[in-house]
């Protein structure tokens, strides 16, 4: 299991590595604006990567979605949703807002308490987080806090059920 997640969390980071930098030759047939894309692209520096002429409006959705295994990955009183969704059936995502590293922690330990996790493989982000899996009979959970500007934390939860035969 630990080897499992070790390579679900590393291997999309390596594989990222090898993706041509914009402006080089390396994948020209999937990059906007070249001969086997439709309608072109570019930009005044000549690159054939185009910037977005507006940010994507993204809403943020503030409450838990219907579905949500709120037994099993109850949040502890107070806690500020930041975002929540559903990404297909028995996959999950929360991800709680604080002021601080000290409010994170409170609820990093918090959420870990009042849901019975057993947490597994912690370590500490380049940004200055920590992540680990968090496990129980009913839910895997990748979690990680993600420091902010001004001192604020962000705490990503992703769950997912165990798949059931039958």
């Amino acid at each position: 299991m630990t080897l499992a997640t070790a390579l679900c969390l590393t291997v999309p980071l390596a594989l990222s590595a090898c993706a041509p930098e914009p402006g080089t030759h390396g994948g020209a047939q999937n990059r906007p604006g070249s001969s086997s894309t439709k309608g072109g692209g570019g930009d005044s520096s000549g690159s054939s990567w185009s910037k977005p002429k507006h940010e994507p409006d993204i809403t943020k959705q503030k409450t838990l979605p219907k579905g949500f295994p709120t037994e099993a990955f109850a949040l502890p009183k107070g806690a500020t949703i930041d975002d929540a969704g559903e990404r297909g059936p028995g996959v999950w995502f929360v991800v709680l807002s604080t002021k601080d590293r000290a409010a994170a922690d409170a609820l990093w330990a918090e959420v870990i308490a009042i849901n019975g996790f057993t947490e597994q493989d912690p370590s500490d982000t380049p940004e200055g987080g920590r992540s680990a899996t968090l496990s129980s009979p009913q839910l895997t959970v990748q979690a990680l806090t993600l420091p902010g500007d001004g001192g604020t934390v962000l705490l990503s939860y992703d769950l997912s059920a165990p798949l059931t035969s039958g």
